[in-house]
Order: C-alpha cells, then sequence, then structure tokens
C-alpha cells in the first residue's frame, strides 16, 4: 500500500507541476465545475431545493471525464514520454504502479465533485425564489459524491486498461470517452 501511495504522490505532483498537464486538468476541471456547480444548478434550482434525486445524475457523468483523461495518460503517456522503462524499472510492483495511477485519477475527480457540489449549492442558494438558505441533505451529498466517483472508477479502471495496450494517449482519450459515452447515450 506504501508503494501505490508513492506513485499516487508522483503522479499528483506530476499532475501539478507540468504545465502542459495542469492545464488540460484545469480547463477539464473548470468546465466540469461550471456545468455541474452553476449551469445546471441553475436550470433545476427546483429539484435541488425538492431534494430530489434527479438534481445530482449529472454528477455520474461529468467527473468520469477527469478520472478518464488521467487514466488515458498513465500508462500510454508514460510510453509517449519514454519514462514508462525508468518507471517499471523501479522496485515498485506493477499492481503498486496501477493502483498510484488509478487512485490519482479518482482522487482528481473526487476533488472536482466536491467543488462542484460546493458551487452548486451556492448557486442554488443564490438563484433560489423565495430567498432562502439551501443545505442538501447528507443523502443527496453522498449521492453526487458517490455517484461521481463510483462512475470515475468505471471509467478510470476502462481508461488505464486502454492505456495498457495503446501507445498513444490521445488514442486511448478518445476510445475511452466513447465507451463511456455509448451506453450513457442508449441508457437515456
Amino acid at each position: 500500500m506504501i508503494d501505490a501511495w508513492t506513485v499516487t504522490v508522483k503522479e499528483l505532483i506530476e499532475m501539478v507541476s507540468d504545465r502542459s498537464s495542469r492545464r488540460g486538468l484545469l480547463v477539464q476541471a473548470i468546465l466540469v465545475t461550471v456545468g455541474l456547480g452553476i449551469l445546471v444548478p441553475r436550470s433545476t434550482a427546483g429539484l435541488w431545493l425538492a431534494g430530489s434525486p434527479d438534481a445530482i445524475l449529472l454528477f455520474r457523468l461529468l467527473p468520469p471525464v477527469v478520472s478518464g483523461a488521467l487514466g488515458a495518460d498513465a500508462f500510454a503517456g508514460e510510453r509517449e514520454r519514454r519514462t514508462l522503462e525508468t518507471l517499471l524499472a523501479t522496485p515498485l510492483s506493477d499492481r503498486a504502479v496501477v493502483a498510484g495511477k488509478a487512485i490519482a485519477a479518482l482522487m482528481a475527480a473526487a476533488a472536482v465533485s466536491v467543488a462542484s457540489l460546493i458551487v452548486a449549492v451556492i448557486t442554488v442558494n443564490v438563484v433560489a425564489a423565495p430567498a432562502a438558505l439551501f443545505v442538501p441533505s447528507w443523502t443527496l451529498c453522498a449521492g453526487a459524491l458517490g455517484g461521481g466517483v463510483a462512475s470515475s472508477c468505471v471509467t478510470t479502471a476502462m481508461a488505464i486498461g486502454l492505456s495498457l495496450r495503446m501507445p498513444v494517449a490521445r488514442a486511448v482519450q478518445q476510445i475511452a470517452s466513447l465507451g463511456f459515452v455509448v451506453p450513457v447515450g442508449i441508457g437515456a
């Protein structure tokens, strides 16, 4: 478990310190937060105020975008940067490397889910008519955060699995996004 945590910390540091990955992650996080935290709650404030589970449905769909992109870059990106051999030459087990990369992607998706939920609550409080102090129930919060993390687990696993087999991270991102959007479209 310590080895997996070591890889997680390495991945989180790379996310923050690498200019191009930080920019991409920041853009995705901002878009998801604006969508989940401002646009959707603004148009569905009544559902939020009523505590309807329909208010949090999109929390299952948007945070996986972040984790899927990070999962796609997990091994294909390392291969493109020619750092995969160095990583595999460390005394870390293969399982620790995969687990650490997955945990980092899930932590990013969870952070985006939490930020989106906070912004959503603020948005509902601002646009609520008549004005009221809205504090969501713990079940609504747990559903939003749990749904975001659960669907992010599926997307991360799919993206990392593809990343292990494909040489280019961009191709993995495209296939992973299709693999997640198609079932959602069929379900809708």
